[in-house]
């Protein structure tokens, strides 16, 4: 017997991954000991964003006023995250609110976080933080994910087997968008919202929930068509 234990698994890509049969395999999909009052994900469809448009500044302008309202809801600490420097540096560019913006292009990690606390209203905005942070209770009352964490086409090795299997491709990228969600929310009596912008987020969980592949804990927590 083996027991593999993780609060991101997808089941059926682990299955394939590990070329496991069903009938030798069980799933036992357990909540969160968390309060979900405490970690709601707001799947928001503000937008769609693409490679299409990821340049356009009408586009740029919408994502950062989107960005804005929220941060104007929220006076506490949060994190912003972005898919890469180019999106971070423009969504700064466009804000209303780059005096609590702390963009991490040019400093190290451990500095910024240094920053982060020193300053009630700070907001750090980065591609970088989708794992291995942890902002407990006051260093991040909200997240906003920007864009839906898709790996870059521009690696070789992801490219060609993004090519040989697109459901490798959503299961990477969706374990990624849970990662970034939990950044916020580090034991029971901690709480921060998380807001998803951008709709193919939405697509992506709700393709990936009919395949059985979404944990528990997160499904408990999402909010869909959030205004």
């Amino acid at each position: 017997y083996r027991i593999f234990m993780s609060a991101t698994i997808d089941y059926p890509m682990l299955k394939r991954e590990l070329g496991l049969n069903d009938e030798d395999t069980i799933l036992i999909d357990l909540p969160s000991p968390f309060p979900v009052q405490n970690r709601k994900v707001f799947l928001m469809n503000a937008y769609t964003l693409n490679k299409e448009n990821m340049h356009n500044e009408k586009m740029l302008i919408q994502i950062a006023s989107t960005i804005d309202r929220i941060m104007e809801k929220h006076k506490e600490r949060g994190l912003i995250l972005t898919t890469s420097y180019e999106l971070a540096s423009n969504i700064f560019r466009y804000s209303n609110n780059k005096h609590r913006l702390l963009l991490t292009k040019d400093i190290s990690a451990k500095e910024v976080l240094e920053k982060h606390a020193e300053t009630n209203g700070n907001v750090i905005l980065t591609p970088s933080m989708w794992e291995g942070v942890d902002l407990r209770d006051e260093l991040c009352r909200f997240i906003i994910i920007a864009k839906t964490p898709y790996p870059s086409l521009g690696d070789k090795r992801i490219k060609i087997k993004a090519e040989r299997d697109k459901e490798w491709y959503k299961s990477v990228t969706l374990m990624r968008l849970i990662q970034g969600a939990g950044r916020g929310v580090r034991h029971e009596r901690d709480y921060c919202i998380t807001y998803v912008l951008d709709s193919n987020a939405t697509w992506l969980i709700t393709a990936k929930t009919k395949q059985n592949a979404v944990p528990r804990w997160f499904r408990d927590a999402l909010v869909y068509n959030a205004v």
